[in-house]
């Protein structure tokens, strides 16, 4: 990931001009390795867990998440590193989408509302939105932006299964 973030207002912040690698706590796997991770001298940030509210990534509920959330906080306080929120995934729960099991809001106003895992622990939002509608997903930073008061960064947003041409209009246009 390159350090490149939406704030409240939705405007982009100044890139740097070197590249950071942001480092992910992808799961709870990683969670149990993180006495051994040695951080890149560059690195400055860290993310939360990879989609916990889809059963095909992390899956892991606000409650499960949490109780590992001490640990993360933990290594990033070590190595000077501010923290993001689990990266949710845009998604809707219905009966025939069974990979989604909680909409990124619901999961993260209950990680939230949970001791020692509050708003206060990250210092921005992290998320991912699939779909080839650029307003769509400006929207959708902002109500994240507007609901938790941080900034959010859109680490993974893609218009995937569209052909080349629609790929790069929703790329050029969202950018």
């Amino acid at each position: 990931y390159y350090n490149w973030a939406l704030t409240p207002n939705c405007t982009t912040t100044e890139a740097t001009s070197v590249p950071q690698f942001v480092p992910m706590v992808w799961g709870e796997d990683q969670v149990a390795q993180l006495a051994n991770v040695s951080v890149a001298p560059e690195s400055r940030h860290l993310l939360g867990y990879n989609e916990p509210n889809l059963r095909s990534q992390s899956n892991l509920t606000a409650v499960e998440a949490c109780a590992l959330w001490p640990r993360v906080l933990e290594f990033a306080r070590r190595h000077n590193l501010s923290v993001g929120s689990p990266a949710v995934n845009h998604c809707t729960p219905t009966p025939h989408n069974h990979n989604c099991f909680r909409s990124p809001t619901d999961w993260l106003d209950e990680l939230f509302a949970l001791r020692g895992c509050g708003r206060d622990t990250v210092q921005f939002i992290t998320t991912h939105k699939y779909g080839c509608n650029a307003t769509d997903t400006v929207e959708y930073v902002r109500e994240l932006s507007a609901r938790y008061g941080k900034p959010v960064w859109l680490t993974e947003f893609s218009c995937q299964w569209a052909p080349v041409p629609k790929q790069i209009a929703y790329q050029q246009e969202l950018l």
